[in-house]
């Protein structure tokens, strides 16, 4: 009988280890920076990212609204804009799927300060009657002629102090 030499397969097992690096999802925070603010007054919105080696864009929203986007740049992304109406907004920022606490956002609808009206210190000339009219037609033609004319310099509340004539013609 002949006998066929064998071949023995040696097995040899390879192992390898492989150290997964730990995921850490990235987080986003947003700041305003004016709040409350202004109607048509800007507003610069910036987004946070960690890690701060993140690249790519943040959507910033007022609530289902997109306001724009922004690219990442060490680790931030700035957006200003106008286009918030006066009211309160909920304002968050994504990236990469994660969203940012939303930021209570108010906007006034008027500057914070009051109108004044302006305070009359030179003399004002004003139009005046010298006396009261008895019928409708002396008062038309008491109010057609302009040369009857007050100078005053005292509050308007008080009487008028005198009225002067002045001519238009020869």
């Amino acid at each position: 009988m002949n006998r066929m030499p064998t071949a023995r397969a040696a097995l040899t097992a390879f192992v390898f280890s492989v150290a997964a690096a730990a995921f850490t999802p990235p987080t986003v925070s947003l700041n305003s920076s004016a709040n409350p603010s202004t109607y048509g007054a800007g507003v610069t919105l910036t987004a946070s990212v960690t890690p701060t080696s993140s690249t790519g864009k943040v959507t910033f929203y007022d609530g289902a609204t997109v306001l724009g986007l922004a690219s990442l740049a060490s680790g931030q992304a700035t957006l200003t804009t106008q286009f918030l109406g006066a009211g309160a907004h909920n304002l968050t920022a994504l990236h990469g799927g994660v969203v940012s606490s939303p930021v209570a956002q108010v906007v006034n609808s008027t500057a914070s300060v009051a109108f004044r009206a302006p305070q009359l210190t030179a003399p004002v000339l004003l139009p005046c009657r010298l006396s009261p009219p008895t019928s409708m037609a002396s008062a038309n033609q008491i109010l057609l002629l302009p040369t009857l004319q007050a100078r005053i310099s005292q509050p308007l509340s008080q009487p008028v102090a005198a009225c002067q004539r002045t001519a238009i013609g020869p």
